[in-house]
């Protein structure tokens, strides 16, 4: 995205943020108190073409899935 070569679709950006359980509007808001990390994570994300961003996506839903199976 960033570098122009390739820009993910609102529906891929939305899986992901619906993974993420954030909303679109605050994975945009650069005023939230957000931690570093996180900015971290969502610029690199940002730079993905779609097909990594699908893997990432996929790891996000497998990782939700495990913490939710590990739930005390």
């Amino acid at each position: 995205m960033e570098n122009g070569k390739v820009i993910p679709s609102i529906q891929t950006i939305y899986e992901i943020c619906v993974e993420l359980d954030i909303s679109l509007s605050s994975l945009f808001d650069l005023n939230t108190n957000t931690s570093t990390l996180f900015k971290k994570v969502t610029e690199k994300i940002a730079e993905l073409d779609d097909e990594d961003l699908s893997l990432i996506y996929s790891l996000v839903v497998k990782l939700k899935s495990n913490q939710n199976s590990h739930t005390y």
